[in-house]
């Protein structure tokens, strides 16, 4: 688990702005500036934005930047089917010939299903919802429910 590797600082916070500085002549980050003013200084910065760069939220014919509603810092997988990595994972570019990790190091996917009341309830909505009605933009690999 991430939160107890040794010698690993973790800190929850919206970035506000990058810090740079000269090293060796180069131009280098060397921290960020949280959104409430904290400034946090680092060797290295890992820019990590998951699938909410540019995420919205809708709800029914309301919208707004966020990432899921109520969103829980763990999942409980054990609701969920394991897909492990694929042996010889094809990249997602084109400027790229293989994936330099190995599977072992990569994440397997998790599979959940779904049952005939929520698809009932996500047909009888469906005029409510602006995500259906292509106005909205998301991630490329993660239709909503809906969209499926």
């Amino acid at each position: 688990e991430i939160s107890s590797t040794r010698n690993l600082d973790i800190v929850e916070g919206n970035v506000e702005a990058l810090s740079t500085g000269e090293s060796n002549g180069e131009s280098r980050v060397s921290g960020v500036t949280l959104d409430d003013g904290t400034k946090l200084r680092a060797k290295a910065v890992v820019i990590a934005t998951g699938t909410f760069l540019g995420g919205e939220i809708f709800l029914g014919k309301r919208r707004w930047p966020a990432g899921r509603i109520g969103e829980k810092s763990s999942i409980d997988f054990s609701k969920f089917e394991r897909m492990p990595p694929d042996e010889e994972p094809i990249p997602f570019s084109f400027m790229t010939d293989r994936v330099w990790l190995p599977p072992d190091k990569q994440l397997p996917t998790y599979l959940g299903y779904t049952n005939d009341s929520v698809r009932d309830i996500v047909e009888e909505n469906l005029a409510d919802n602006d995500h259906v009605k292509a106005e909205a933009s998301g991630p490329r690999y993660c239709p909503s429910l809906e969209s499926k």
